[in-house]
């Protein structure tokens, strides 16, 4: 909730008599009697209003929130980190709606609708409903229990580079990830889904991608299938310290065989470690790696650094990176980086044009069959479209 101090000046310039209150009180109190209105808010758009806010302390433009502090060096809203690219349902006055006082953040928000109730009797129905208004009151009436779903479809023309130590890897059945296909043109069809429940400083978020499409030397020949499920799930403790310890495991597989590569991939990994949001959209996590190749029974034991970084602009266009680099530790010396680069502009309602840059490299000293000389290399250009949506509730 979101009030401007000039609403409130009169309680501020005569104050609120102590014991009962009456209706009098609360209409001497609250000299602009408007109506309620919902706005969805981005995360980026609530800290930039809150930023502003308390810097106009003592002016009428000054607001003041319910549910959202600062903390430390962030800010919370009813005690979780403000996330800049999640929604958020916000309730203020129709006069901030429309813009007032110079916040225009409401104006570019989603109006969800007036609510039918003006601000003094929204006020009268809760200390009557209540009997109390106090902030000790408020937060422990504060729902700690959050679920939040997403799905997205991705439909798109790819166009592939894989060097020829992709091939060497292959033929002596090394299976990463990433080592299938051939240098073509392809279309693409991505489907993820992800799941998530937040209580108090437990957060739980499961993600599974599904990848498939076709492939060719030219557009004229798509026929080679490839397919992809990569399934994870991750366990964070949030601290109000340096970083957020936390635990992952998930798997990864195909649903046909790789061809030349003998049979189907399957890898499970487990991670250990710790994250850190550092501010601005990014976030960092360093954390030990077990992977282990079912197909080729091999065990590998490393250290795994992830970066991502969010960064949403004001005409609606969002960019979005992931890197991932493994070192392994063990007799068996493997080395990969993942780079996931992804530009969303919007078209139409939740349509979006997508552009998505990948590169992957993969070194192991020793495979199958012995020692494989150079680096594997692969690169993707995907150019489409996605479909998307996002769901949070109590």
């Amino acid at each position: 909730g979101v009030i401007n101090r000039g609403a409130l000046e009169a309680a501020f310039q005569s104050g609120l008599p102590p014991g009962a209150w009456t209706r009098l009180d609360i209409a001497q109190a609250i000299r602009f009697d408007g109506y309620l209105v919902a706005v969805t808010l981005r995360g980026d758009q609530v800290r930039s209003l809150f930023q502003r806010g308390r810097g106009l302390q003592g002016q009428p433009g000054a607001l003041f929130f319910a549910g959202v502090e600062r903390r430390g060096s962030g800010v919370v809203v009813n005690g979780r980190p403000l996330v800049d690219g999640e929604d958020y349902q916000v309730v203020t006055s129709d006069f901030l709606a429309g813009g007032g006082d110079g916040h225009a953040e409401f104006r570019s928000g989603r109006r969800q609708g007036d609510l039918d109730a003006g601000i003094r009797q929204s006020l009268i129905d809760y200390l009557m409903a209540n009997w109390s208004a106090s902030p000790e009151d408020f937060r422990g009436a504060r729902g700690t229990r959050i679920w939040k779903a997403s799905w997205a479809m991705t439909g798109s023309f790819v166009r592939n580079f894989i060097n020829e130590a992709v091939d060497r890897y292959r033929t002596q059945g090394e299976q990463a990830a990433f080592l299938s296909g051939v240098t073509a043109v392809a279309w693409s069809g991505k489907m993820s889904g992800a799941a998530g429940y937040e209580v108090g400083r437990n957060v739980a978020r499961l993600e599974a991608r599904f990848d498939f499409g076709q492939l060719g030397r030219g557009l004229r020949d798509l026929a080679k299938s490839s397919d992809q499920i990569d399934v994870a799930a991750t366990y964070r403790y949030r601290t109000a310290g340096v970083a957020d310890p936390l635990l992952s495991a998930g798997f990864l597989t195909a649903f046909t065989p790789q061809a030349g590569a003998g049979g189907r991939p399957f890898q499970v990994r487990g991670n250990a470690g710790v994250q850190r949001q550092v501010g601005g959209g990014l976030t960092v996590r360093f954390s030990g790696r077990v992977q282990r190749d079912l197909s080729f029974e091999a065990n590998d034991v490393g250290t795994e650094v992830g970066v991502d970084y969010r960064r949403r602009l004001k005409s609606g266009v969002s960019y979005i990176s992931r890197v991932r680099t493994f070192l392994g530790l063990t007799d068996r010396r493997v080395t990969s980086f993942e780079s996931y680069n992804t530009l969303a502009v919007p078209l139409v309602g939740l349509l979006h044009l997508t552009v998505q840059g990948n590169l992957y490299t993969y070194r192991a000293d020793r495979v199958r069959a012995g020692v494989v000389e150079g680096t594997a290399l692969r690169t993707d250009l995907n150019v489409g479209f996605t479909y998307g949506v996002n769901w949070k509730w109590y």
